[in-house]
Order: structure tokens, then sequence, then C-alpha cells
């Protein structure tokens, strides 16, 4: 998973309200809020920014080692692509995220 590409699906739509990051799938109409972490890991899922870049930058930005920093961002994204929220790549993908 480490060297994938990350996007979210076409169907989600996002928002910043009072400081969080909810997103709604239009698919179950689920709502998701995401802490700070999660918020930072979603706006770095663009389709052209692999799990491992982004487990690097959560290390930067976050005050944890790269095993916890693997492990959480592995964990959101695994949760969030069972889902159908995201969506994983083997080449960079390109989409306006809502």
């Amino acid at each position: 998973m480490l060297d994938k590409y990350v996007l979210p699906d076409k169907k989600i739509h996002c928002r910043i309200i009072d400081g969080e990051t909810v997103i709604l799938n239009l698919k179950d109409n689920a709502f998701y809020f995401l802490n700070p972490m999660g918020s930072f890991i979603w706006n770095l899922a663009d389709g052209k920014t692999k799990v491992n870049k982004i487990i690097d930058a959560v290390l930067k930005e976050f005050d944890v080692d790269y095993e916890t920093a693997e492990k959480d961002a592995s964990s959101f994204i695994n949760k969030l692509s069972k889902t159908g929220v995201l969506s994983l790549y083997d080449k960079p993908q390109t989409a306006l995220k809502s």
C-alpha cells in the first residue's frame, strides 16, 4: 500500500465546518468527522501523492515516530478505502475534490 496513490471518490463532498473537516459519502449518505491528523491526510489525498509521502508529511507535521505515523495513516486510509471514500491506485490520478 505504501507505493499507492490515494484519491477521494467522485461521490464524496468535503467541507470544513467550524474548523472541523466533514465528509459526506453520497453513496450511502454517511458522514465522517475527521480529527486533525485525518484532515491533514485527507488534504494530501490528491491522487498525485503516494502513501509513503503522506506518511513522511505526517512525521513532519505531528509529534509522532515513524511507526505511529505509518500505523495511523495506513489505518485511516484503509478504513476510508473499505467504505469507498478513498481509492488506491498504482498510477497518479487527477480529479477535483469538492
